[in-house]
């Protein structure tokens, strides 16, 4: 690599042994950096400037970072900036070549998992969920289901990832 410049005019650059060679203007110093010292530093600095965009980075795979963007995630592939929006149904039942980009996607969703309480639902509580008013029922094995309380018609289990929204309303059914 040539000098590098940094925006105060200090130099940087690596001499013929591999150590890192800082020239301050008035003063020049050669840092010494211990095996994985250098490259613990570039991800370090790397991660603190992926939080200030507002980014997540693929630990598996570094060269994909991901945005969310509501239900959706926009993933951008580094190396060539090639980028895909992966929606929620993507990320469910995609597994295409475009699974580095799915991957990613899934991979910040397992990072970033929003506690859900609606898994704790039990028999006899009523839930708004996804909008709609739905009544707990216990069934023969875990999960509880939601039902239409209604028409008592079995819908979805507790767990179903369709839900994305859920709260414990009060129902007075008489």
């Amino acid at each position: 690599m040539n000098t590098f410049t940094a925006s105060n005019d200090m130099r940087v650059e690596r001499d013929h042994n591999g150590d890192v060679l800082i020239d301050a203007g008035t003063h020049s110093m050669s840092v010494f950096m211990a095996d994985g010292t250098a490259l613990a530093l570039r991800e370090f600095f790397r991660a603190e400037e992926d939080e200030r965009l507002g980014r997540w980075r693929w630990p598996e795979n570094p060269d994909y970072v991901v945005y969310p963007d509501g239900t959706s995630r926009r993933v951008v592939k580094e190396s060539t900036g090639q980028t895909m929006q992966v929606s929620y149904h993507d990320r469910k039942v995609m597994t295409t070549y475009l699974d580095s980009y799915v991957g990613a996607a899934r991979a910040f969703d397992s990072a970033h998992s929003q506690p859900k309480p609606w898994h704790e639902a039990q028999p006899g509580q009523v839930w708004l969920v996804n909008g709609t008013v739905r009544a707990v029922v216990e069934r023969a094995r875990e999960p509880h289901t939601f039902s239409d309380p209604f028409s008592r018609e079995v819908g979805l289990p507790v767990t179903d990832p369709s839900i994305v929204d859920a709260r414990r309303i009060t129902w007075d059914a008489s």
